[in-house]
């Protein structure tokens, strides 16, 4: 009875250690603009592959959180790192890590079987960051990419925003940041029908000296109000950096 009871606990703890060394990971098998296939690797063997698209559900990049707050982690991989994590607002999200790429991660977030985004960040050279974006815009996909040298403080080096028109013409806006005499300055660079995203209205082929004067002023406004968004969006950003850093 003794040795039975023996074999048994042994038993027991063969079973306990074989399920904590079960890793899942996940792997990105396809990409295509709209959608990327998901691959599931459990102790390094495939169990499962889907394919997500990019839901049309229209996103607002200057509205999402940089670390999404979770509400449960359903799995890990061997470092200890989530690699299938649930959302507060009920997201499934599914973070890629990659060996050869100091720190490169890819996060998919995944809501009633579609992509919400895709992002993907990366570190160019020790602390110098680079996070991208993908999502819906106007119908089609959307850009937004940012970069930042995290050496002392995380400090903004340059935006990029490509927002689509439509399924062939993308709009442009360029920011480049600087610090100079310990201020934060930045360069604007515009390229694109922006007047087409702005004041859509306004698509006579002949516009009177009037109507295009009109259409100026408001794309200006309008150019004015974005740089503001992507200033504000960039700065939350590194606070975002630094307050994740320190509770850690």
């Amino acid at each position: 009875m003794k040795k039975i009871l023996i074999c048994f606990l042994l038993l027991l703890g063969t079973i306990a250690v074989y399920a904590q060394e079960k890793v899942t990971e996940y792997k990105i098998t396809d990409r295509q603009k709209d959608g990327i296939t998901l691959a599931k690797y459990v102790d390094e063997k495939e169990v499962d592959s889907t394919f997500f698209a990019l839901s049309m559900e229209e996103t607002d990049p200057f509205k999402i959180n940089f670390f999404i707050p979770l509400k449960e982690v359903i799995s890990e991989n061997k470092k200890g790192f989530p690699t299938h994590a649930v959302g507060e607002n009920g997201e499934d999200i599914y973070y890629i890590y990659y060996e050869n790429k100091e720190l490169q991660e890819e996060t998919v977030v995944v809501k009633d079987g579609k992509m919400l985004r895709f992002e993907n960040s990366f570190r160019v050279e020790q602390d110098h960051i680079i996070w991208e974006l993908v999502f819906r815009k106007n119908g089609n996909t959307a850009i937004l990419q940012a970069e930042m040298a995290n050496f002392v403080l995380p400090t903004p080096v340059g935006i990029v925003y490509d927002y689509p028109v439509d399924e062939s013409i993308v709009a442009r806006c360029e920011m480049r940041f600087s610090v100079t005499s310990g201020k934060l300055t930045y360069k604007t660079k515009w390229s694109g029908p922006w007047e087409k995203v702005f004041v859509p209205e306004m698509k006579k082929e002949n516009p009177t000296k009037a109507e295009r004067r009109a259409e100026k002023m408001k794309t200006n406004i309008a150019k004015a109000h974005l740089e503001q968004q992507l200033y504000d969006w960039v700065i939350d950003w590194s606070e975002d950096i630094l307050a994740n850093r320190k509770s850690k």
